[in-house]
């Protein structure tokens, strides 16, 4: 058997298990609509949140034609657009 000594006759160190990499999280609250309202591309970039009102949206960013759009989910699993003058304003903090 050899011995775990290195060059000079110093311990050699062993190695530390790589950690694993993390799964992505599931996406929590609403996903949005899956195709651009504009174009029907798929290629989007949603952001759900609450806003500070409590309000569930998704901002929409289509990578085709750049179109932008906030939405929130309607009780019948649809999406409505929403101005984002609306969206600032629920935003707001409450005093």
């Amino acid at each position: 058997m050899a011995d775990a000594t290195g060059a000079g006759g110093t311990p050699r160190r062993r190695r530390s298990a790589r950690p694993a990499t993390p799964e992505p999280a599931a996406p929590t609250g609403p996903v949005g609509p899956s195709v651009c309202s504009s174009c029907a591309s798929d290629d989007l970039t949603r952001l759900s949140m609450v806003l500070a009102d409590g309000t569930d949206v998704v901002f929409l960013s289509c990578r085709r034609c750049e179109s932008r759009e906030w939405v929130q989910p309607e009780p019948d699993g649809g999406w409505s657009s929403i101005p984002i003058d609306s969206v600032i304003a629920r935003s707001a903090r409450r005093r």
